[in-house]
């Protein structure tokens, strides 16, 4: 039980830190542009993006996914001092799977250079296996080291904010998901 309260308190964490983050996804695009314009422009062209182009469009739905992560994790908010249902726990963790799945897509439908395919490739796949991971067992949500560390290290290594699903894509700060958690009183 303490497992899974530990789960809830990082969501609870996660959505008071929200809601500041949140309001940087417009300056991100740039005046009068609604963020979802901007993101995945490159999925249409033939062309690779440069790596800057990359870089500022995978942070874009990065950015993104603070935002769509913030209602999932205030929904959410109410059971942060309760003992959770099995059935409040998994619609928590569909809601967060989810925005990570859609971040992953939408990360795997940019053109990176292609000297970089292989690195933004590895990194995806080591995001997908962590969110599987996630789905079978959520504790591992609650866990002292975020789950997302190595992709996360991987995306930061080729100059991204972070990768689908680590704290900086999903809860607007930097470091890992429970890396600022405290432990369940």
């Amino acid at each position: 039980m303490m497992s899974v309260r530990r789960v809830v308190v990082v969501g609870v964490i996660a959505a008071t830190g929200i809601v500041a983050a949140g309001s940087n996804v417009a300056a991100s695009t740039g005046p009068g542009t609604p963020a979802s314009a901007e993101l995945g422009r490159s999925a249409k062209n033939t062309k690779p993006l440069t790596k800057a182009q990359f870089i500022m469009q995978a942070n874009g739905l990065c950015a993104a996914a603070v935002v769509a992560s913030s209602s999932a994790l205030q929904q959410f908010a109410n059971i942060k001092n309760g003992s959770p249902s099995s059935q409040e726990i998994a619609a928590f963790i569909a809601a967060y799977a989810t925005v990570v799945q859609n971040q992953i897509k939408q990360t795997q439908a940019l053109k990176p250079p292609k000297r970089d395919r292989s690195k933004i490739t590895k990194m995806l796949q080591e995001t997908q296996t962590t969110l599987n991971a996630i789905k079978a067992n959520p504790q591992l949500l609650g866990g002292k080291q975020d789950p997302f560390l190595a992709a996360e290290t991987l995306a930061r290594a080729y100059g991204l904010e972070g990768a689908p699903g680590s704290q900086p894509c999903t809860k607007g700060g930097s470091g890992g998901a429970g890396s600022s958690t405290p432990a369940s009183s």
